[in-house]
């Protein structure tokens, strides 16, 4: 039997198969690589020496690592029993011994010598030998079998050992000890037993201890109880013990596979023996040795069994004759689980199969789920429908699918001879019966059913609970570890599952890797094939669709219908090949698609697409190959060459944080910066080359990073000081290919850059150079920093790409779209519009117009060589534009442009220049600029139509082979109408305006006829009989081509002619005619129209420059200020004419010559202008592009940063700060929302987080540098801050600096070097800053008095210092060091508040439940106290939860790494079931965005509302807040106009708000929000006259000028600090209405405010702060919103019941929590303020509360009754009046709270004088003061410098005259 299910099971494992996961083995193991690579070269195996190896463990482990090519020495006491384990397998060898005697060790030690003098190592050795001994109480021990026993269990595996380790050291192999259970606890009975197995135990420890240095590792098994012979002698004995053994389960069945250790019954051997195997192969020594293996133990159950259970799988998948798959055979052959054939360097083992699915075929009974069933017929893998007959199996060259396995029919078959069932490409052998075809897939999670038995993987921590449905009871989230067997009990949105023994918990399938099927297990794919075809495919970028869930990147994902398909990263949209289109869905299984390829039978999908209904779908996406550039966060790389060879210029970071690599190393992406690439090691962020990296990993897959397209044109850019600039410098084009590589010429001169060894640029050819640069890794010119010839000093040049395509978006409808490379402008690159007349062109800045002769409509004032992408300003109003560049595909030899011209009939809109931008089929397809036109390539015939549209055409060409569209033979075949003549094309490498204007046609001027009305200029209107027609302007005669003959008519519709041309087919009239009969007269003669042809009021386009026309006989020779300065195109009406000159309507002052026109306007067409015949030539002129110095923005750093206080003009440093930081934007960097500036390092901060922009909440990849902005910094006047009255610009402060007339002092406190004049400004510019050393200074006086003291009264030995501080002194140290520590962790992350959830019910979740807010400090740590009660979070060595103060808690949290509680789950008390809690911390202020234009902006944490946050609108008079469901109004009194279905929502969710039933993108994001210790809410009161519009609520949501700043709640006035303190009714800082004189004050003052500075009339207000915002303070009061007041004083006529001002209102620190609990309203979670009761009678509510709530909807927030029956609630009242409240100054007492306030006046708690300004401050609040106004100590620290400066020098003096050492 043993033979029988042994052999197959672990005889199977293929060498070189692979181990899912794969474990490497490191490289001292056990010689395998040695032994794997001998077997090939002749060299013997290596050894193993296995003891007890005649039966049991030992017998199936010896067989185990024969089959893995070891040569095992199996060592026995009975002979017959060894050679029965050698007939099982060969590469065992008997050794007959007992290695309980000294003999038969030494006889195993002389036979491993004598293999290793052969040339074999020892590799392990497993002491498996082992006897129970005499069992039985200790009076049945004898000395006999007691020597006996140790002498096998003990001594033999010493001594033994002792015997090999010679050759043990020699191979650096291993020892294994055989444990048990028994070496740990005593077993009855086993006396003998139990004392050899520990002390076993203890000498592998020993011999690990010594022979661990010297490469040995000595470990030991504990295997558990297992079915072998000594078991069943233990259950045959008759001893006390007997029935635990006896209770054990046998073994059931035949072992075939690795499982986990059973519990209550026997293990089979060969399952201990694959745990032992893996321990001796494959577990690294360094974990190996020293350490006692338990087979059942749950840490070494992950790291191990799941391999073991997949391992005992190797032979389903073995095949008899492994071979190398055949050419072409599909990849998914290798996800499926076919492996790696490797040479045997290590070893592995195959996977267990995955399970197939079939879906979609016409037969149904062959879909479903199908497992794995061994091999078929000719070899290769069958699988078996899990629930029917169906199979799938390989015959006769093809894969069949039966709908029932007996049958000799088939259903299904595949043309295919791969080693796995292929997907795709199954065909029907009977259409009419079994159509349509299968598609296979691989099986994942999704495909499960209930009931399936299924083996978690992962451990609960390591899988991915967002979107977890179950997300607000955490409780039911199942706890796992793996590998743990559950069955499925129920599905759930298709991520998760219920198992069935605890079928109320969750868990996600992710975590789920096999499932068992037809009673085997099956890996669960992931559902990502592989395609085949190349190693490594490229990514795809998708961008630009209206529908922009389709934008972003896709891996391949494997073929569908012999095509790639491709998966959105992140996201569900695909791109697949399916009924001869390419197509782009949104989600994989919607059967509407989104967009449409062109009908392209093309390998790879398009990248030009059409969109499926415009209203739904929008814009047409484009596609690109995925660069380095498109790489993010979180990425995997991989390396393609050494950091050695890469190009370090301009490298951003210093030389000891660039990045060390090799090719193939791996990198996690941290971020992409410009051409550099940042990754994160060992926490230090280092920097490598972006064109360094070749892969990108997605879904475990490596994808091919694509070098772009190769440029079109680059530019060359050089300082104007080198002697080469003006040949190098310039745009160069593609000139064809040298050495492999594209070379490149000069547009305008001979200068060209090549490749020959390295790339060069030189001026003569390829055999003189000037520079030159050595990466060759690129098929075109490197960018970055090149190097010139040996000993030049000249400098270097920098080469960027010219982009041949602009999109550009969020402009007018009309100006929006791609604008294509055209001719060069101002010495730039000029753009025009691709089916549309806008142009975008350099002209004194970056212009975007919407035609030649219009208006500016953008405008952009950056001097760059290519336009700006963001930062445009508009001219019309609107938003702003955003640019971006498209990547053009290289279509070859294909030229850039095409022109069409003489097209006629309806086809003569085709007339035009076209411009090639994509493919279609495989050919390049070219889009008119100013038109719909398109030309493309489709069903054999290249084809012209006159809109973007594929279906139709006007004309066709009959030669497909071409690759480029012809430019004669055109017909109009195939099309009905009248599109005759047909055009012809020409085409251009460059955009030609010559070309342009050759595609206009000329206008014809008639002279001479004796018939004089037909006399005149002639323009084109057409065509008649293929060729042009023209009619008089002002007339109606007609030229024409009928009959043969060019015909002139006086009258179009007249049929007698009045003369004709010559006979013959001229493209053109002629210019000769006859007349006809002496009627007419003399024949006219024809000529070309001329600029000498122009008239007065001709539209006229002016096409040169100024500098480029001849000047000479000007009309005005004297006046050249009067000449008309111009550049092309430009539109202008001619007012009137002098000689070759004419003077424009707009200008008529100024006069311009005739032959700088081009084209001129009549009829509604433009018409060529031929130049007049005395026209001289023009001169040439190029402008020089400008040099780096006026182009660049960048500049030397400049000392000490961009601190915006030093400005003349704050009004223009405003415009230029940073939204983030507060300051001027450093390295100013401009998104495309275009609103705001940001600081570089700010915005990659910005984008780390959550790749968004700040202001727009849009993708923050579009950032690019605001050239324009920096220039602006730089130019900034700003005043010295030494104050030594200069002013300079930014960029020159350093210069200034160094020679400054100020000078500079040391702070006597932090030691920084500071102006002498601004010494005491330093001091108070930050408090927390010098706390520690101002109360050092404290301490120090006090002891030098002290010390002085002593001295003075001649003590012999000074006393020594005192460590430490006094009480107060040592608080405030500790809060000096938590405000350091928090400075550096970064405390501006502190929370503000933060909320307590509880998922249950429990004794404390009343008390606990609910928002705390910061309440100073405990222990150096934030302190947090529960609104309404007396809970407490805390820290006391670690962070606690508590009810009644510090010495109370409930629940606790162990990291103690934050200055705050961390959020998450907590622990509770032990012992205790009550649920824990979660933290969170609460916003302070939201951003809405995208609601209507009213409702958007920030809304600032006020109140709270229905026990949850309420935000009010900052500026505005919306609301946020929670009522049956959170709601967002226009005003408190309006109704909801946004909902979220959320009711369970604790705080505001993001998305997914409706707007009156529709779904609308609301927008919610948390906005950062400075912690200060100024208030958070301001009210202002009292103003009058013209500021009274600037009383009420302000909110602290930012700073000004490095003080808190504060926005109006419901108006748009702000409290900010601009040299004084100012208020203002309008969010301008420029103007005031008010203005405070104390400069010193941190936060606003409350009184003595002034208008000081206005000039109306405004009564200053007063202030008063808030912390938390009260209801009692709102502006919205019950006379505003409609409601009766009602009056407790009105029903209390006969009693009163209220009581003067109770001093802290009603949110105290209570004695009872309980009471209060009960006297709690039910909206802002305080004890009830002047209560009132319902009729409902359920719950007390505030006055204020209970008409705020009456004010929205006239009802009881809790019954939704008719809320005007409310009446004071008296009894409650004096309830509350009577609570017990503890005393805030902590002096032990309590008290009534109506007796709160004559308490505090005789509290014996006595305030402390604080030792810097000697004012009485209450104990509790000492720390506070010292912080609270740094401005009121400054005098003070000061005299105590000088103090202690004073006092040093006395005691010196002191101690001199008594002897003493001075100190």
């Amino acid at each position: 039997m043993l033979k029988a299910t042994l052999l197959p099971s672990l005889l199977a494992a293929r060498p070189g198969s692979t181990l899912l996961p794969r474990m490497k083995r490191p490289a001292a193991a056990l010689g395998t690589a040695q032994h794997a690579s001998g077997a090939a070269s002749g060299v013997q195996k290596p050894t193993a020496v296995v003891t007890g190896a005649g039966s049991g463990i030992g017998r199936a482990l010896s067989v185990l690592l024969a089959s893995k090519g070891l040569h095992v020495l199996a060592v026995g006491r009975r002979p017959k029993a060894l050679q029965e384990t050698c007939e099982l397998v060969t590469n065992v060898e008997a050794v007959p011994a007992d290695v309980g005697t000294t003999e038969g060790r030494q006889l195993v030690a002389q036979r491993v010598a004598e293999l290793c003098q052969g040339g074999t190592a020892l590799s392990c050795v497993v002491h498996n030998a082992a006897v129970t001994g005499e069992v039985g109480s200790v009076a049945q021990v004898t000395e006999e079998d007691f020597s006996k026993t140790m002498a096998i269990n003990v001594e033999g595996p010493l001594f033994l050992t002792r015997e090999l380790l010679p050759l043990l050291l020699e191979s650096k192999g291993r020892v294994l000890h055989i444990s048990s259970g028994a070496a740990h606890r005593p077993l009855e009975g086993c006396l003998t037993y139990c004392t050899s197995k520990a002390a076993l135990l203890q000498i592998m420890r020993c011999l690990d201890e010594e022979l661990a240095p010297q490469g040995v590792r000595v470990g030991s098994a504990m295997p558990g109880v297992v079915d072998t012979p000594m078991q069943t002698h233990l259950r045959s004995q008759n001893f006390s013990g007997a029935r635990f053994f006896r209770g054990l389960a046998p073994a059931e069945g035949a072992w075939d596979r690795p499982a986990s250790p059973v519990r209550g019954g026997l293990d089979h051997p060969e399952n201990v023996a694959a745990f032992m195997s893996w321990l001796l192969l494959e577990v690294p020594g360094q974990d190996f040795g020293g350490r006692e293996w338990n087979i059942g133990d749950p840490e070494t159950q992950r790291n191990c069994m799941i391999a073991l259970s997949r391992r005992a799988l190797a032979q389903e998948l073995a095949i008899a004759s492994p071979r190398d798959p055949p050419d072409g055979a599909s990849l998914e052959a290798t996800a499926a689980g076919e492996g790696h054939r490797g040479d045997g360097d290590a070893i592995t083992f195959d996977s267990p199969p995955p399970f197939l699915v079939v879906s979609s075929a016409g037969c149904a009974s062959v879909n479903g789920r199908y497992a794995h069933d061994g091999l078929g017929p000719a070899g290769k893998v069958k699988y078996k429908k899990v629930d029917g007959d169906p199979v799938i199996y390989f015959s006769r060259g093809q894969w069949r699918l039966n709908d029932e396995e007996g049958t000799d029919g088939w259903s299904y078959f595949c043309r295919a001879e791969t080693d796995m069932p292929p997907l795709n490409d199954w065909e029907s052998i009977s259409v009419p019966r079994f159509p349509p075809a299968p598609c296979l897939s691989w099986g994942t999670a999704r495909d499960l059913l209930e009931g399936d038995s299924v083996t978690i993987v992962k451990n609960d921590g390591d899988v991915d609970w967002s979107n977890c449905p179950e997300e607000d009871e955490p409780i039911r989230r199942l706890r796992f570890s793996a590998p743990w067997v559950v069955q499925v009990s129920r599905l759930r949105d298709g991520a998760w599952f219920y198992p069935t023994i605890f079928e109320s918990k969750i868990a996600p399938l992710t975590a789920l890797g096999f499932v068992e099927l037809r009673g085997k297990k099956h890996v669960i794919s992931d559902g990502a094939g592989s395609s085949s075809g190349e190693d490594a495919p490229p990514f795809l970028v998708v961008t630009g669709a209206g529908h922009p869930t389709v934008n972003g990147r896709y891996f391949r994902a494997g073929l569908h219908q012999r095509k790639p398909k491709y998966k959105q990263v992140g996201g569900n949209s695909i791109i697949f090949f399916e009924s001869r289109l390419w197509r782009l869905n949104d989600e994989e299984d919607t059967n509407t698609r989104c967009y449409d390829g062109p009908e392209d039978d093309s390998p790879m999908p398009p990248l030009e697409w059409v969109q499926l209904g415009t209203s739904r779908y929008g814009a047409a996406p484009s596609l690109s190959l995925g660069t380095s550039h498109d790489l993010r966060e979180g990425d995997s790389v991989l390396f393609g060459s050494h950091s050695e060879a890469a190009d370090w210029s301009g490298c951003p970071l210093a030389p000891e944080q660039r990045l060390p690599f090799t090719p193939g190393q791996h990198g996690l992406v941290k971020r992409v910066h410009h051409d550099w690439l940042y990754v994160e090691t060992d926490s230090v962020e280092k920097v490598a080359p972006l064109k360094t990296v070749k892969m990108v990993i997605f879904m475990e897959r490596q994808h091919r990073i694509s070098e772009g397209e190769v440029p079109q044109e680059i530019q060359l850019q050089l300082d104007a000081t080198s002697s080469d600039a003006n040949r190098l410098r310039g745009i160069y084009a593609r000139q064809g290919e040298h050495n492999g590589k594209v070379m490149y010429q000069k547009v305008d001169g001979d200068a060209t850059i090549f490749f020959d060894g390295q790339w060069k640029i030189g001026v003569r050819g390829v055999d003189d150079w000037i520079y030159c640069h050595p990466d060759d890794s690129l098929s075109y010119p490197p960018s970055g920093q090149w190097t010139g010839a040996e000993g030049s000093t000249d400098p270097v040049p920098t080469i960027s790409t010219v982009p041949q395509a602009v999109l550009v978006a969020n402009a007018s409808a009309s100006m929006n779209g791609r604008y294509a490379r055209a001719e060069d402008f101002n010495g730039k690159p000029k753009f025009r519009q691709v089916g549309g007349s806008g142009v975008l062109h350099f002209d004194d800045g970056w212009k975007i117009k919407s035609a030649e002769t219009s208006d500016d409509s953008y405008e952009h004032s950056e001097d760059s060589m290519v336009p700006p992408v963001g930062e445009w300003r508009t001219l019309m109003g609107g938003d702003s534009p955003r640019l971006s560049f498209l990547q053009i595909p290289s279509m070859s030899s294909a030229p850039r442009f095409f022109w069409v011209q003489s097209a006629g009939g309806v086809g003569e809109s085709t007339n035009g220049c076209y411009v090639c931008l994509g493919s279609s089929n495989g050919k390049p397809k070219y889009w008119q600029m100013d038109g719909s036109g398109i030309i493309y390539f489709r069903g054999g015939h290249w084809k012209i139509n006159y809109r973007n549209d594929q279906g139709g055409w006007y004309y066709q060409h009959p030669d497909g082979s071409v690759r480029v569209p012809p430019t004669e033979g055109w017909t109009t075949e195939g099309y009905t109408g009248d599109a005759e003549p047909a055009p012809s094309l020409h085409s251009q490498e460059r955009y030609s305006a010559e070309g342009f204007q050759r595609a206009h046609p000329p206008f014809l001027v008639v002279t001479g006829a004796g018939h004089s009305a037909v006399n005149g200029r002639f323009a084109h209107v057409g065509f008649h009989e293929r060729k042009p027609k023209y009619r008089q302007l002002g007339g109606d005669s007609i030229i024409f081509f009928e009959a043969g003959l060019w015909r002139l008519n006086d009258e179009e519709n007249t049929r007698q002619r009045k003369y004709d041309g010559a006979r013959g087919d001229t493209p053109l009239p002629p210019a000769r005619w006859e007349q006809l009969g002496q009627r007419y007269g003399n024949a006219p003669s024809l000529s070309l129209g001329t600029s000498k042809d122009i008239q007065v009021g001709d539209s006229v386009v002016i096409v040169k420059d100024d500098a480029d026309v001849d000047w000479s006989n000007c009309p005005e020779i004297s006046a050249s200020s009067r000449r008309l300065l111009f550049s092309p195109p430009w539109t202008l009406t001619v007012h009137r004419l002098q000689g070759d000159f004419f003077y424009p309507t707009n200008f008529p002052e100024s006069f311009a010559p005739l032959a700088a026109l081009g084209q001129v306007h009549l009829m509604g067409k433009p018409h060529r202008l031929l130049p007049p015949a005395s026209a001289t030539t023009s001169r040439s002129s190029t402008a020089a592009p400008a040099s780096p110095a006026e182009s660049s923005a960048e500049r030397p750093e400049v000392t000490g940063g961009y601190d915006e206080d030093w400005a003349l003009d704050p009004a223009e440093v405003d415009k230029l700060k940073c939204p983030i930081c507060m300051l001027v934007a450093r390295n100013a960097m401009a998104h495309d929302c275009g609103s705001v500036l940001f600081c570089e390092m700010c915005w990659v901060k910005c984008l780390a987080e959550d790749s968004k922009c700040p202001v727009c909440r849009k993708d923050g990849s579009s950032i690019a540098p605001a050239h324009f902005e920096r220039r602006a910094i730089l130019n900034l006047m700003v005043k010295c801050p030494n104050n030594c009255g200069e002013s300079f610009n930014l960029c020159d402060k350093e210069k200034h600096l160094k020679d400054c007339s100020a000078r500079f002092t040391l702070c006597p406190l932090c030691q920084e070097q500071v102006p002498t004049n601004e010494l005491e400004a330093h001091y108070a510019s930050n408090p927390g800053k010098h706390i520690m050393q101002i109360m050092t200074l404290l301490d120090e006086v006090t002891q030098l008095r002290e010390e002085v003291k002593q001295l003075k009264e001649q003590q012999a030995v000074p006393r020594s210092l005192r460590p430490g501080w006094p009480g107060p002194t040592q608080r405030f140290m500790r809060a000096a060091r938590s405000l350091r520590a928090q400075h550096v962790q970064g405390a501006g992350e502190v929370p503000q508040e933060i909320l307590v959830q509880l998922s249950g019910e429990s004794s404390s979740s009343n008390q606990l439940r609910g928002i705390y807010g910061n309440h100073g400090e405990h222990n150096d740590k934030v302190m947090y106290r529960k609104v309404d009660s007396t809970a407490s979070i805390y820290f006391d060595g670690q962070w606690k939860i508590g009810l009644h103060g510090v010495d109370d808690w409930v629940y606790c949290h162990p990291d103690d790494s934050l200055p705050h509680p961390p959020l998450g789950e907590w622990t509770s008390v032990e012992g205790s079931t009550d649920p824990v809690p979660t933290i969170c911390s609460v916003p302070q202020v939201l951003q809405v965005a995208n609601a209507t234009g009213s409702m958007n902006g920030r809304y600032a944490r006020a109140e709270d509302f229905n026990g949850k946050p309420k935000f009010r609108q900052v500026g505005g008079s919306g609301t946020l807040h929670f009522d049956d469901g959170w709601k967002i109004k226009a005003a408190e009194t309006s109704d909801g106009l946004y909902s979220h279905p959320d009711v369970l929502a604790v705080l505001p969710p993001s998305g997914e708000w409706t707007l009156s039933g529709s779904e609308v993108p609301i927008v919610l994001s948390p906005v950062h929000v400075p912690i200060s210790t100024a208030p958070r809410f301001l009210w202002v009161q009292g103003a009058g006259g013209s500021g009274e519009a600037t009383n009420g609520c302000y909110v602290h949501i930012g700073s000004s000028n490095g003080k808190p700043k504060y926005w109006q709640m419901e108006g748009k006035s702000i409290i900010f600090f601009r040299r004084q303190w100012k208020i203002t009714d309008e969010d301008d800082e420029r103007g005031w209405y008010y203005q405070h004189p104390d400069r010193s004050a941190q936060s606003p003052p409350t009184e003595g405010w002034t208008t000081e500075g206005y000039m109306g009339s405004a009564a200053p207000p007063s202030l008063h702060a808030q912390q938390r915002l009260s209801r009692e303070n709102l502006p919205t009061t019950a006379a505003a919103a409609g409601v009766q007041r009602v009056s407790p004083q009105a029903t209390t006529a006969a009693v009163s019941l209220e009581t003067p001002e109770v001093t802290g209102g009603y949110d105290e620190d209570w004695a009872d929590p309980a009471e209060v609990d009960k006297l709690k309203c039910p909206i802002c979670m305080l004890v009830a303020r002047n209560a009132m009761a319902h009729d409902c009678g359920s719950v007390l509510f505030c006055e204020m509360c209970w008409v705020k709530c009456l004010a929205e909807d006239s009802k009881c927030p809790v019954c939704r009754k008719d809320g005007s029956s409310i009446v004071p609630a008296h009894f409650e009242r004096r309830a509350i009046l009577n609570l017990m409240v503890k005393c805030p100054n902590n002096c032990g007492e309590s008290f009534n709270l109506c007796d709160k306030e004559k308490h505090l006046k005789d509290c014996r708690a006595l305030s402390t004088t604080c030792p810097l300004c000697n004012v009485q401050v209450p104990t509790n609040e000492l720390e506070a003061h010292y912080a609270s106004n740094p401005g009121k100590h400054i005098l003070q620290i000061v005299a105590l410098l000088d103090e202690v400066t004073q006092l040093r020098e006395e005691v010196k003096q002191l101690k001199e005259q008594q002897g003493g050492p001075p100190q």
